[in-house]
């Protein structure tokens, strides 16, 4: 069997599970997981804005995260606690750890200032070791400017 073929569900009465999951996860649970995606979704868009997207998984379990579309902010819900992160490669936001509180507006406001402090560490870094000749203007105070 294919490995993409080995994380495809498939549905057998209550079990919609993968062959590779194998933790005889149900649809129910797929179902809520949606419907939690769902309201997560609202939840982001109306306490910070933007626009959000849902990613339904398993994994022993079916789980799920919603991502700022365009962005790079993943936030995870756990009963009534969120936690937020980043994934892209190279992100600033790597170097941010991982933040859990009940509101997602304080995950995601927190996160935000962490790489804010590590991205003008940078820019005074640059400044500070660009020589003169080389005509490197600061960004300091346009990096988060929209």
């Amino acid at each position: 069997m294919k490995e993409s073929k080995r994380w495809t569900p498939i549905r057998k009465g209550e079990i919609y599970c993968s062959p590779a999951c194998g933790g005889d996860c149900t649809h129910a649970e797929f179902l809520k997981a949606n419907r939690d995606a769902e309201a997560l979704i609202k939840k982001c868009g109306k306490e910070v804005g933007g626009k959000w997207e849902k990613r339904v998984f398993e994994n022993l379990g079916w789980h799920f995260e919603v991502s700022l579309v365009g962005g790079d902010l993943t936030v995870r819900q756990s009963g009534k606690t969120y936690s937020v992160s980043s994934h892209k490669y190279g992100s600033p936001a790597q170097v941010s750890t991982r933040l859990h509180s009940t509101s997602v507006k304080k995950v995601i406001t927190t996160q935000l200032f962490s790489v804010k402090k590590e991205a003008d560490r940078w820019n005074n870094y640059l400044v500070e070791n660009t020589p003169p000749k080389l005509k490197l203007n600061s960004t300091k105070g346009k990096i988060f400017k929209r």
